[in-house]
């Protein structure tokens, strides 16, 4: 209980730090507001003052718009591998560094290294990452909380991150995230909390950057990520059959594995696992001595009888590929046409320049071609994204026929 002389010094001390706060001057209202006049000159003030900041962000944003449309970068430190031309906002290979992507992407598809043994041997050789180079400039020598790692020492994350990053294949998108706010109030500062999500693919701007690797040898690697993630070692005490393979009917979590002291198995959803009692799971246990038998026995009369099972993937294979080649044929229909309006730009261009156009119709001709240019360019994408899906099951038609062949030695 704090003493009379306490409170009467906190009463005091909030009391002048609430005086102080009210003998605040304000620059663009008069102490004397009250009036109705005032108040009114006050109001209208602050709504030019929020749409002039609207108006400022909207120009903002078809700044940033226009940039990336004319292939120029907009921002941000360049990946590895790259450096920024200031002179023309464009990415340049750096030779050197491109040369160690290349060579980690050897490393993984040709020589089946895995990711640990890719940082030995980068470590090995002493290659500096990005943030050697930026350490060791003589502005962040002096700067204090840098982490002190030994030159070329890479983590595994970063590795992972130039395997699975499709910019080396050559394409680049910006204005990926959008920012929106929530309904939850940051409790410092007292402004709602903010969150990033992904955007359409649609809504997504690509730019061409030097190409590094292959598509090719790009899914190459996703592929083998895959694989290493499907048959590498499992750090448990006791070897579950079907951890993660099984998903709950309710909430569609993956059903986890458990020894009891009797040492009977069980399988059970992850949401009983919740603090939450209202939500949580009531799924049923499942026993591994009576569900692993029937669901082994089933695997082993497909693997030793995998003929039925090749014969529906290479119909699905020979329907992908048909549609491969039917989208490749779009694509280079599409390709032949985006050339052909960028000529048409440019004749449209040297017309006005002759005086043979005005400067209206100038404009009418470039907008119709820029809408042509611009529904190609999305029909582009699309046939993009469902020839990759054309190849991912060609790929996971590959890798169950190698899954057999395992399983046969």
């Amino acid at each position: 209980m704090p003493t009379e002389s306490a409170e009467t010094r906190i009463t005091s001390s909030s009391s002048s730090r609430s005086s102080k706060r009210k003998t605040l001057p304000s620059i663009s209202r008069p102490e004397s507001s009250s009036t109705p006049n005032d108040k009114l000159l006050f109001t209208v003030l602050s709504a030019f003052s929020e749409f002039e900041r609207a108006k400022i962000m909207e120009r903002t944003q078809r700044g940033m718009k226009r940039r990336i449309e004319s292939g120029k970068f907009n921002g941000g430190r360049p990946l590895f591998g790259y450096r920024y031309n200031y002179a023309i906002g464009k990415h340049e290979l750096d030779e050197t560094e491109s040369k160690v992507v290349k060579m980690i992407y050897d490393w993984y598809t040709e020589d089946k290294f895995n990711i640990r043994q890719i940082q030995a041997k980068l470590f090995e050789l002493k290659i500096p990452t990005k943030y050697d180079a930026l350490k060791n400039t003589e502005k962040n020598r002096k700067m204090k909380g840098l982490k002190k790692f030994p030159l070329g020492w890479w983590s595994e994350v970063t590795i992972r991150n130039v395997l699975a990053n499709e910019v080396y294949t050559g394409r680049w998108y910006c204005c990926k995230n959008q920012t929106i706010k929530l309904d939850v109030a940051n409790l410092r500062t007292g402004k709602p909390k903010v969150r990033q999500i992904k955007r359409a693919k649609e809504e997504w701007f690509p730019i061409e950057i030097p190409r590094i690797v292959s598509d090719e040898q790009h899914k190459k690697g996703l592929l083998q990520a895959r694989k290493n993630l499907m048959f590498a070692k499992r750090c448990t005490k006791q070897t579950y059959l079907l951890q993660g393979l099984i998903r709950c009917g309710k909430d569609h979590l993956k059903y986890c594995g458990h020894q009891e002291k009797s040492g009977v198995i069980y399988y059970y959803c992850k949401s009983r696992m919740n603090n939450n009692p209202v939500e949580n799971c009531h799924s049923p246990y499942l026993r591994a001595d009576q569900i692993e038998p029937m669901v082994w026995n089933t695997v082993q009369s497909i693997l030793k009888n995998p003929e039925d099972v090749f014969n529906t993937f290479r119909d699905e294979s020979i329907l992908n590929e048909e549609r491969a080649k039917s989208i490749e044929g779009r694509l280079d229909y599409i390709s032949g046409a985006i050339k052909k309006l960028e000529v048409a730009k440019k004749r449209i261009t040297e017309a006005f320049k002759a005086e043979v156009m005005t400067l209206p119709e100038l404009r009418k001709e470039k907008t119709d071609i820029e809408l042509s240019e611009e529904k190609l360019i999305s029909e582009r994408d699309a046939l993009m994204m469902k020839l990759n899906v054309q190849h991912d099951v060609s790929a996971k038609i590959d890798l169950f026929k190698e899954t057999c062949y395992k399983f046969f030695e």
